[in-house]
C-alpha cells in the first residue's frame, strides 16, 4: 500500500490500485499494464521518463521507461479520447458562480413579479365585485330607465289566446309593430282584431305556423322579412304543459313537450337572430317557468323542457357578450308561477295570500317590464327566484321541507 502511495505521487495516478487478498499474500493489479492500455486506446504517444532496471528471467537486467502521469480523457462525438483539463481556473469558477447567483436572483424577481401581478388582479377583481353588487342593491331601489319598443318589430309566438294575446295588446300599446305567430289560425285572428281595435289601425299580421317544424320557421321567417322587415324583439312564448306523472305519458306526448317547448327556440333563434348579431341590436325572450328552477311531481317533463330553455338562453347570452362585437344584443328569461291561461288545469295552492294564480295581465305587464330594463332573469313574483337560489345554500332536506311546507304545485289530469 505505501508503495501504491509512492506510485501515486511519483506518477500522478488519479486512482489508487486496489488490493486483493490471496491465501494471506497480497498481490497489486499491474499499474503500468492499466496506463499503458489507456494510452493506446487514446493513441497517444508515450513520454520518456527515467529509466529503472528491472530483473528478467535468467538474471538479465532491462530498464523500463516508466509512464509520465497521463491527462485526464474525454470522450468526443465521434467515440475518440481526448485530453480534458484536469483542473478548472479560478476565475472561470468565480465567473459560473457569479452567473448562477445572478440566474437565482433573476428566477426569484420574476416569482415576485407574478406574485404582485396576481394579488393586483385579485384587488381588482373584488372591487369590481363589490362594485357590481353595489349597482344591483341601488337597482333594487332606483330601478335602470325602462328603454322604449316604438317601432320596434315585435315577434310574439302563441298570440292565439292567454299571455301571447296579452303580450301583443301591451307591445302594440307601446308602439311596436306586431308579427302575430300561432299554429291557432282563428285565436290568432281574433288577437288581431283587438290590437287593431286598440291602436285604430290596420290589424297586424297574423301568420299560421307550427314553431315545433324547422322549415315552417325557416319559411316564416322569409315571409316576414319580405312583409314586414327584420325582427328585432322576438319573444318566444308558445309552450304546452300536460300534468300527469312520468310513467303515464305516452312516448309522442314528450316528444311533442320538447319539440314545442324546447326546439321551437333553437329554430327561432336559428331564423331571427343572424340579422340581430349583423345589426348589433335585438332582444330575445323566453319564457321559461318557476318549473325550470326545482322539480315538481305531475311536470316531469315539462320541467326538464324549462330547465333546458333557462340553459339555452345562459348559454347563448355567455356566448354573445364573450363578442365584444354583439354587446346590443340582449337575453331575458322570465320564470313566472302559474299562470291562469288554461294550461294549468287543477293548481294547487296552499296559501293564496302569499302565492296565487297570476292572471296573463299581470304577467304580460312583468315580462314587457323585464324587457325594457334589459334584466337577465326574472320570476314573476320577483322574490321567488332570489327564494329558489337562497334555498340552494342549504341541504336538499331543507328545501323539501320548505316545499312540503308551501304544498303548491299540479294535481294530475
Amino acid at each position: 500500500i505505501g508503495r501504491a502511495w509512492l506510485l501515486r505521487g511519483a506518477y500522478g495516478f488519479r486512482t489508487l490500485p486496489t488490493a486483493v487478498a490471496s491465501r494471506g499474500n497480497k498481490r497489486y493489479i499491474n499499474i503500468d499494464t492499466r496506463r499503458e492500455r489507456a494510452r493506446s486506446r487514446a493513441q497517444l504517444p508515450s513520454r520518456p521518463g527515467p529509466s529503472r532496471p528491472r530483473q528478467c528471467a535468467g538474471g538479465a537486467r532491462r530498464t523500463r521507461t516508466p509512464p509520465s502521469p497521463a491527462p485526464t480523457l474525454a470522450r468526443t462525438a465521434q467515440g475518440r479520447a481526448e485530453p480534458r483539463p484536469s483542473s478548472v481556473k479560478l476565475s472561470d469558477l468565480s465567473t459560473r458562480v457569479r452567473a448562477r447567483g445572478a440566474d437565482g436572483r433573476q428566477a426569484m424577481l420574476l416569482k415576485l413579479y407574478s406574485a404582485l401581478v396576481l394579488l393586483l388582479d385579485i384587488l381588482v377583481l373584488t372591487v369590481r365585485c363589490f362594485v357590481c353588487i353595489f349597482q344591483a342593491t341601488f337597482q333594487l331601489v332606483v330601478p335602470p330607465k325602462e328603454k322604449s319598443v316604438s317601432g320596434e318589430i315585435v315577434l310574439i309566438t302563441g298570440t292565439g289566446h292567454g299571455m301571447g294575446r296579452e303580450l301583443a295588446v301591451k307591445f302594440a300599446a307601446l308602439g311596436a309593430n306586431l308579427v302575430l305567430v300561432d299554429i291557432n289560425e282563428r285565436g290568432n285572428a281574433e288577437t288581431a282584431r283587438l290590437v287593431a281595435d286598440l291602436t285604430g289601425k290596420k290589424p297586424p299580421p297574423a301568420y299560421r305556423c307550427d314553431v315545433s317544424r324547422r322549415d315552417e320557421v325557416l319559411a316564416l321567417a322569409e315571409k316576414v322579412r319580405a312583409e314586414v322587415g327584420e325582427v328585432t324583439v322576438l319573444v318566444n312564448n308558445a309552450g304546452i304543459m300536460p300534468t300527469h306523472p312520468l310513467l303515464k305519458h305516452t312516448p309522442e306526448e314528450i316528444r311533442k313537450i320538447f319539440d314545442i317547448n324546447v326546439l321551437a327556440h333553437f329554430w327561432m333563434l336559428e331564423a331571427f337572430l343572424p340579422s340581430m348579431i349583423q345589426k348589433n341590436h335585438g332582444h330575445v325572450v323566453a319564457l321559461s317557468s318557476m318549473a325550470g328552477t326545482m322539480g315538481l311531481s305531475n311536470l316531469v317533463p315539462y320541467c326538464a323542457s324549462k330547465f333546458a330553455v333557462r340553459g339555452l338562453m345562459e348559454a347563448i347570452s355567455e356566448e354573445l357578450r364573450e363578442d365584444a362585437r354583439n354587446n346590443n344584443v340582449k337575453f331575458t328569461t322570465i320564470c313566472p308561477f302559474m299562470v291562469d291561461t288554461g294550461l294549468c288545469e287543477k293548481p294547487r295552492i296552499k296559501f293564496p295570500s302569499i302565492l296565487s294564480l297570476l292572471g296573463p295581465s299581470e304577467a304580460a305587464d312583468e315580462i314587457i317590464t323585464a324587457m325594457r330594463r334589459n334584466y337577465h332573469e326574472v320570476s314573476i313574483p320577483r322574490s321567488l327566484l332570489n327564494i329558489n337560489n337562497v334555498c340552494r345554500i342549504f341541504p336538499v332536506k331543507v328545501c323539501q321541507l320548505i316545499k312540503d311546507f308551501l304544498d303548491s304545485g299540479v294535481d294530475a289530469v
